[in-house]
C-alpha cells in the first residue's frame, strides 16, 4: 500500500494511508480502503477500516487526545485541461473531516468544513428546491440576507453557487428566512420572499431572461396594509403555465394572497385579503400558509391558527376565493392539533387528492386527506409516527411532503437530534403497513438542525432530492432513486456552495483547537484555493470559519506552518507575492491579524503553480529554555537551505550553512531527532524523474549551523513519501510515485528504517514517568522520572508525536526541558509552562547524556 499520509500513535504503532492511492481508476471505483498499521516494536503491518470517502492528499493533525485528525481530501480527480476553469487540473477538496480513533482503531466522522463562508445559510434556515425539465436549482438565504442559488443540470455537476440578492441590497432578506420557489414552466421559475421591512419581494428566470439581466422587484411594498411580517414565507403555486399564485399571514394574522398572468402581471392589480386578521380562522401573524394546485383550476391553503386548529380555504374557477369561507379540518381542541402557526404541509398526487401533514404538540406526524369520493368531513385525521416514537419531529416543524406518481408520496422531517426522517405512502404499500425510518443520522457531520426544514423534490417518478441546513449553516443535499434508493454504495449526503480542502495543512494551537489553511477547494467554490482558515474544536466538535488570509491570485498548496510560542502560526510559505518576492508571515487565529515577516525570494521556495510548498519543507529548531524559547526555522529541499530567527528584532532568511551535497532534493523529508539535530532524506532533483534520486541522507546541526553527510538510503523516494520519528529514536521512512506519476504500477512498497548515530553508542535509560504532565508555573509543579544512571544526564526533551504528508510536518516539535537531579536514579523535571510553548498533545520523552546521546522515547502526554 502507498503511505502518503502517516503518524505516530501513543500506541508506539505508525498509522499510514493513501486513500485511493493516486489513482484514478480506484476513486472512480470507490476502492478507498487503504489504511493500515504498523508495529514499531515487531514490524509487523496490519489493515484497518478507511472512511467511504478518499482521504487521499487530506491535511492532519495530532489532537490534544493522541487522535489523528484529518479534513479535506479528494472529491474527484482532476478535469480534463480541455475543460478550462480555474479549476482545470487541480484536484477538488472534500468537505469531510475524521478522526481516527486510536483505542477503537477506527476512523470516525466529524463535523464537515464549512462553504464557501458568504454562500453559509444562516441557523436554521429553510432552504427550497425546483425541478424543471429534470434539472434542480435550489435557493437559500445567507447569513447576511443575501438570496442566493445553484443548480444542477439534469446530467452533470452541480454549478457554482450565484447570489441573486446581496445582503446589502435594499431587497435583500432576513437571516434564516425562507424563500419560496415555483416553476410555472420548463424555462421559467420565479422566487419570492419577505424583505427586512416585510415587503413581498421576487425574481424571476427564463431562458431569454437569464437572473443576471434584469433586478428583483418589490410586490407588496413593506408599508402597505398587506406587507408581511420581516422574513416570514410567503408560499407560492403555479397552477398553469402563466399563472402564479402567493399568500402570506400579514402583521395581523390576516390571510393575504396576490396573483400573476401573462394577461395580468403583477402591477396591473392589487393583492387582497382572503381570511381577515380579525376573523376566528385568521393566521397566526407571520405564520406559514401553504399552497397547493391539484388541477389548472384549483388551488388549496392551509395554516395552522392561533388555537391550532387547522384551517384551509380553496380556490376554483367555478368558485373563486369570494364565494365561500375558509374552514376547519383539525379543531384546535382536537388531540391532533397542531401548533399554533405552525406550517402544514400539502401535497396533490392526483387531481382529485390532497394529503397534508403536521407536527402535532408532542410531535407527532399528523395526516389528513381529501378525495372528491371522501370530502375532508367523512373521515378523521390520523398519526402517522406518535409523539413518544424515537422517529418522532420537534413539535411544531415542518413536515415536507412529495408526490413522484399518483399512487405515491414522500414525507420528510428532521429530528429532534437532527436525523432527516421519512416515511412513505402507495397504493400497495399504505402508511400503516410499514415504519418511518431514517435517511440521514442524527450524528453525521451532515446532520440538520434540529427541527429545521428537509425541502423535497420530485424530478420524475423515480427521483427525489432532499435539501437542509445543517447545524452549522451548510446546505446538504441526499438523493433517491428507484434503482438503489437512499445512500447506497458510496453515496452520502454532500454539502452545496464550495469549501472544502485537497492539500490543506492543519495545526494544533495552543488551546487544542486545530487549525486549516489553504488548499483547493471543491468544484462549485469560486476561488481557485481556499482562502479563509478555519479552525476545529474537539470539544464541541465544531468548525469556525474566519476572515480571508493571503492573496487569491496566489494558490496555497500545503502551507509549511508551525505554531510559535507566543501563540501565533508562522507560515513559511508565502501566501502573496510581489514582484519576484513572496513574504512569509505570522498569524494569529485569536485575532485574524497578520503580518508581513521576511521576504523570500528563492525561486526554490516560491511555489510553482500547482505544486505550492509541497516539494519543500520546513522545520521548527529546538525550542530551549535558556533562550526563552526563542523559535528559529529551517527551510530545506532546495539547493541553499534557509533559516530564519524569529526572535531576532528584524527576521530575515539566511543561508543556513553548507551543505555537503549540491542541488535541490525535492519530495525530501526531514525529522527532528531526539538529539536536537535534523535528518533529512529522500527527494530527487528532478520531481518527474527517478533517476535524479537523492540517495544520501543529511544531517543539520541547529546549534552550530552546520551540516554533516550521511550513508544511502537503498529505496528511491519521490512524491508521495513519508519520514517519521519512531519511538526508539529510529526514524520511518516509506511511500513513494516512481517518477511522481499516478497509477497501480508506479507505488513503493517498501519500508526502510534509518537508525542515526546515537544507536552505536551506549544510550541512557529512562526508566519510567508519568503517563502525563500538566503545564508548569514553577518548580513546584516538577514531576518525578526514574533514569538508570541521574549523573550522567545532561538534558530532558519532549518531541511532538508528529504526523506527516507531502515532505511536512506541523506536529513536529523539540522542546528542552529544565531538571535537576533528586537522587542517583531520580529527576525532577519541569513541564512546559504553556500550550504556546507545547501545544497539547502526546509527547516522546527522552533524555541525553554529556555526548548528547539520547535514550529511547517513552509516551508522555501534556495538557
Amino acid at each position: 500500500m502507498l503511505a502518503a499520509h502517516a503518524a505516530l500513535l501513543p500506541t508506539g504503532k505508525i498509522l499510514h494511508f493513501s486513500g485511493s492511492e493516486f489513482d484514478a481508476d480506484q476513486h472512480n471505483a470507490n476502492r478507498n480502503d487503504h489504511t493500515r498499521l504498523y508495529d514499531c516494536d515487531t514490524g509487523e503491518v496490519t489493515p484497518v477500516g478507511s472512511p467511504v470517502q478518499d482521504l487521499f492528499c487530506c491535511g492532519h493533525s495530532l489532537l490534544a487526545d493522541g487522535n489523528l485528525l484529518a479534513a479535506g481530501g479528494t472529491a474527484s480527480y482532476a478535469m480534463s485541461t480541455e475543460a478550462g476553469g480555474f479549476h482545470t487540473d487541480h484536484w477538488p477538496g472534500l468537505r469531510n473531516s475524521w478522526i481516527y480513533d486510536v483505542q477503537g482503531s477506527r476512523w470516525i466522522d466529524r463535523a464537515s468544513l464549512l462553504p464557501q463562508p458568504e454562500f453559509i445559510a444562516a441557523p436554521h434556515s429553510a432552504p427550497s428546491v425546483v425541478s424543471r425539465r429534470g434539472m434542480l436549482q435550489a435557493f437559500w438565504v445567507s447569513r447576511d440576507g443575501s438570496v442566493v442559488t445553484q443548480f444542477w443540470p439534469e446530467r452533470g455537476r452541480w454549478s457554482r453557487p450565484q447570489t441573486l440578492v446581496r445582503g446589502d441590497a435594499p431587497l435583500a432578506a432576513v437571516p434564516g428566512s425562507p424563500v419560496s420557489a415555483v416553476s410555472r414552466s420548463a424555462d421559467k421559475i420565479d422566487i419570492f420572499w419577505a424583505g427586512r421591512n416585510g415587503a413581498v419581494n421576487t425574481h424571476f428566470f427564463s431562458e431569454s431572461q437569464p437572473w443576471g439581466q434584469h433586478n428583483p422587484f418589490t410586490l407588496v411594498r413593506g408599508d402597505a396594509p398587506l406587507a408581511a411580517v420581516p422574513g416570514s414565507p410567503v408560499s407560492a403555486v403555479s397552477r398553469s403555465a402563466d399563472k402564479i399564485d402567493i399568500f402570506w399571514a400579514g402583521h395581523n394574522g390576516a390571510v393575504n394572497t396576490h396573483f400573476f398572468s401573462e394577461s395580468q402581471p403583477w402591477g396591473q392589480h392589487n393583492p387582497f385579503t382572503l381570511v381577515r386578521g380579525d376573523a376566528p380562522l385568521a393566521a397566526v401573524p407571520g405564520s406559514p400558509v401553504s399552497a397547493v394546485s391539484r388541477s389548472a383550476d384549483k388551488i388549496d391553503i392551509f395554516w395552522a391558527g392561533h388555537n391550532g386548529a387547522v384551517n384551509t380555504h380553496f380556490f376554483s374557477e367555478s368558485q373563486p376565493w369570494g364565494q365561500h369561507n375558509p374552514f376547519t379540518l383539525v379543531r384546535g381542541d382536537a388531540p391532533l392539533a397542531a401548533v399554533p402557526g405552525s406550517p402544514v404541509s400539502a401535497v396533490s398526487r392526483s387531481a382529485d387528492k390532497i394529503d397534508i401533514f403536521w407536527a402535532g404538540h408532542n410531535g407527532a406526524v399528523n395526516t389528513h386527506f381529501f378525495s372528491e369520493s371522501q370530502p375532508w368531513g367523512q373521515h378523521n385525521p390520523f398519526t402517522l409516527v406518535r409523539g413518544d416514537a424515537p422517529l418522532a419531529a420537534v413539535p411544531g416543524s415542518p413536515v415536507s411532503a412529495v408526490s413522484r406518481s399518483a399512487d405515491k408520496i414522500d414525507i420528510f422531517w428532521a429530528g429532534h437530534n437532527g436525523a432527516v426522517n421519512t416515511h412513505f405512502f402507495s397504493e400497495s404499500q399504505p402508511w400503516g403497513q410499514h415504519n418511518p425510518f431514517t435517511v440521514v443520522d442524527g450524528g453525521s457531520p451532515v446532520a440538520a438542525a434540529p427541527g429545521s426544514a428537509v425541502a423535497s423534490v420530485s424530478r420524475g417518478h423515480d427521483n427525489i432530492d432532499l435539501f437542509w441546513a445543517g447545524r452549522a449553516g451548510a446546505v446538504n443535499s441526499l438523493w433517491w432513486t428507484e434503482a438503489d434508493g437512499w445512500g447506497h454504495g458510496h453515496r452520502t449526503a454532500f454539502g452545496l456552495a464550495g469549501g472544502g480542502r485537497w492539500y490543506p495543512t492543519l495545526v494544533t494551537l495552543a488551546d487544542g483547537r486545530v487549525l486549516a489553511v489553504g488548499g483547493h477547494p471543491a468544484r462549485t467554490d469560486n476561488r481557485h484555493w481556499n482562502n479563509t482558515p478555519e479552525t476545529y474544536d474537539p470539544a464541541r466538535d465544531t468548525w469556525t470559519i474566519h476572515p480571508p488570509l493571503g492573496d487569491l491570485s496566489a494558490f496555497v498548496q500545503y502551507p509549511r506552518m508551525h505554531l510559535l510560542p507566543d501563540g501565533k502560526v508562522f507560515c513559511a510559505t508565502p501566501l502573496a507575492r510581489e514582484g519576484q518576492l513572496g513574504f512569509s508571515i505570522t498569524y494569529d487565529p485569536n485575532t485574524d491579524e497578520s503580518i508581513q515577516v521576511a521576504a523570500l525570494g528563492d525561486p526554490h521556495y516560491l511555489a510553482p503553480a500547482i505544486a505550492s510548498s509541497a516539494d519543500t519543507t520546513s522545520v521548527l529548531l529546538p525550542l530551549r529554555p535558556s533562550t526563552n524559547y526563542e523559535p528559529s526555522v529551517l527551510l530545506c529541499g532546495g539547493t541553499t537551505p534557509r533559516r530564519i530567527d524569529l526572535a531576532n528584532e528584524s527576521p530575515a532568511w539566511k543561508t543556513a550553512g553548507t551543505r555537503p551535497l549540491n542541488g535541490p532534493r525535492f519530495n525530501l523529508n526531514a525529522v527532528q531527532l531526539p538529539s536536537g539535530e535534523v535528518f533529512i532524506s529522500g527527494g530527487v532533483a528532478n520531481r518527474e524523474d527517478d533517476n535524479t534520486a537523492v540517495r544520501t541522507a543529511e544531517m543539520y546541526r541547529p546549534d552550530s549551523n552546520t551540516w554533516i553527510r550521511l550513508q544511502d538510503a537503498t529505496v528511491v523516494r519521490n512524491y508521495h513519501s513519508v519520514a517519521l520519528l519512531m519511538p526508539d529514536g529510529a526514524v520511518w521512512t516509506a511511500g513513494s510515485n516512481k517518477n511522481g506519476a499516478p497509477g497501480p504500477g508506479t507505488r513503493e512498497h517498501r519500508i526502510e528504517i534509518y537508525q542515526p548515530w546515537y544507536f552505536k553508542r551506549q544510550r541512557p535509560q529512562l526508566i519510567s514517568a508519568p503517563q502525563g504532565m500538566a503545564y508548569a508555573q514553577g518548580p513546584e509543579d516538577a514531576i518525578t522520572v526514574e533514569v538508570a544512571r541521574a549523573d550522567v544526564i545532561k538534558e530532558v526533551a519532549v518531541i511532538r508525536t508528529s504526523s506527516t504528508t507531502h515532505a511536512f510536518s506541523s506536529d513536529q516539535r523539540y522542546v528542552e526541558l529544565l531538571f535537576s537531579v533528586a537522587d542517583s536514579q531520580h529527576l525532577r523535571v519541569i513541564p512546559p509552562p504553556s500550550g504556546r510553548v507545547a501545544p497539547p498533545g502526546v509527547y516522546l520523552m527522552f533524555v541525553l547524556d554529556s555526548a548528547g546521546v539520547p535514550s529511547p522515547g517513552r509516551f508522555i502526554t501534556i495538557a
